[in-house]
């Protein structure tokens, strides 16, 4: 009552049964039986007692192995009660296209079907990863039993395991110094989103100028991409069509093609278009840093990626020595924050120079099913058994994002998340859980608050969610518009509008006087 008997040889099993006919007995499929040019069914089984009459009836070698299959024949010849299919044949219409009901009408009873053997030892990492959707279609279509080398994988996909998370990368998270101006300012940090993009084109100089007005804003965030002759621009994209009409990658142009054009002075945001004064040039990063190397801003700078398989590893190290003698040379170590969507750049700076801020960031695409969440960390020794252990997908960034796996990694210090997953994976625990699992209390930001792509409405009904982002301690709010997140949360009582210049009250003086 607690063994059954099976094997890839039908006559073993037969003998089995027949020497006790109390045994719960069954047989394998294998995929080579399915390939009739290369296995003679006939020869194998054409002369198993019970099965005479229908070997001579299906003279063809596959379709005679497809009818031991489908309809449960052999087991049928010595009573047994259960089949055991490499994974590779379920779901495979070259051996059938059955559902579990229609084999069972055919096998004129209960199915009960198996699958091995899966997360194979000798599988590379992304061999098993491959394996994911095969075994959600085993599962659909109703396997019932499933045979593994990783018992822990397995069970976690199938949400079993006794512990949520795996200890599979010890050690503690890094943390921000004490001699970083990050901690003289009062929490949550107001972060500028690509500058003062709402008043400014995103990313430019003079958005980010215009921050230095604003009593309320604690630092701002921008974007950084590598030129062909290794400068460093700020913006977001990696192709300038939508910014200047450009059909220009910036990763492949010098930085005279760049400084040529200028960003236009009509943006669209989902179906908002925001317009501004002037067309505005694509300023060189050093600029940023040069005008605020004396100001006591936090300054988040995302590394961009360019998205090609074939140039990751040279545009990592490329962008993170001119990204590193650039914080050097303005002496910026204390006042930047360094991430980027694609984390082996950010481990790759934090070798270069272990003393700079790193973090990481997580986004909505990533806890969506089917995204490829190990691909950025394959590359992460330290990272190779977490990879082994848990499926590929939404449940993997979980961990990272749960645990601060991804921090450990490179010794990462602060972690921003997307403000939509805020209520799904924070909200729902606390910075005591978090703390165990970082080694510390861990440092939380959220972006981006008051999107420029969102409607009024939209806006409206985030704003509880941004409330209790603060409440909760989140350190950081990265916004489209700072003005308004700093009136939410109490930091300034007037509206979001921006600050009268000098030159602005000088004009509005003199049309009055003119009217008058």
């Amino acid at each position: 009552h607690k063994t059954v008997v099976n094997s890839f040889d039908f006559w073993k099993v037969r003998a089995a049964k027949l020497s006790n006919p109390n045994l719960v007995v069954g047989n394998y499929f294998y995929p080579r039986q399915f390939d009739a040019a290369n296995y003679d069914s006939h020869a194998v089984y054409g002369s198993f007692p019970g099965l005479e009459a229908c070997s001579a009836a299906i003279p063809d070698r596959l379709q005679f192995m497809q009818f031991l299959y489908q309809t449960g024949a052999v087991l049928k010849t010595y009573n047994g009660s259960f089949f055991t299919c490499n994974y590779l044949v379920y779901n495979n219409s070259h051996v059938s296209n059955l559902t579990k009901a229609e084999m069972s009408r055919q096998f004129g009873g209960q199915v009960s079907g198996g699958a091995y053997t899966l997360y194979r030892i000798a599988y590379t990492i992304e061999q098993m990863d491959r394996e994911e959707k095969i075994i959600d279609n085993m599962i659909k279509w109703g396997v019932d039993r499933l045979i593994t080398d990783n018992v822990g994988r397995l069970l976690r996909k199938l949400g079993r395991a006794r512990q949520e998370f795996p200890n599979c990368i010890p050690g503690k998270t890094g943390i921000i110094s004490s001699s970083h101006i990050y901690h003289t300012k009062k929490q949550p940090l107001i972060i500028g989103h690509r500058g003062n993009p709402t008043a400014y084109q995103e990313n430019t100089y003079d958005g980010f100028a215009s921050l230095l007005d604003k009593k309320h804003v604690d630092g701002f965030e921008l974007d950084v991409y590598l030129t062909i002759d290794n400068k460093l621009v700020t913006i977001f994209d990696s192709n300038l069509q939508r910014l200047t009409g450009r059909n220009i990658n910036v990763y492949e142009a010098t930085y005279q093609q760049i400084a040529d054009l200028t960003i236009a002075n009509e943006i669209k945001y989902g179906n908002n278009v925001f317009k501004f004064s002037k067309r505005r040039p694509i300023p060189l990063l050093e600029d940023i840093y040069k005008l605020f190397q004396d100001k006591n801003y936090v300054i988040y700078t995302e590394i961009k990626s360019t998205q090609r398989s074939d140039l990751r590893v040279s545009y990592a190290n490329r962008v993170a020595k001119a990204l590193a003698d650039l914080i050097a040379k303005y002496n910026m170590e204390n006042k930047v924050l360094i991430f980027s969507f694609d984390t082996y750049n950010t481990m790759v700076i934090k070798r270069l120079n272990p003393n700079l801020l790193t973090g990481a960031f997580f986004f909505r695409g990533e806890f969506v099913p089917g995204f490829d969440s190990k691909k950025e960390y394959l590359k992460f020794s330290n990272l190779s058994k977490c990879l082994r252990v848990l499926p590929n997908g939404p449940k993997f960034t979980e961990f990272l994002l749960m645990t601060g796996a991804a921090l450990k990694s490179y010794r990462g210090a602060f972690t921003d998340i997307d403000d939509n997953l805020f209520p799904r994976f924070l909200q729902k625990t606390n910075l005591t859980t978090m703390a165990t699992r970082y080694g510390h209390t861990p440092s939380f930001g959220a972006g981006v608050i008051y999107r420029m792509a969102s409607t009024e409405d939209q806006l409206k009904a985030a704003e509880p969610i941004y409330k209790a982002m603060a409440e909760w301690g989140v350190q950081r709010l990265v916004a489209d518009d700072t003005d308004r997140i700093a009136k939410l949360i109490g930091r300034i009582t007037s509206g979001s509008k921006r600050p009268i210049s000098f030159v602005s009250l000088v004009f509005g003086l003199l049309l009055l006087f003119m009217a008058v």
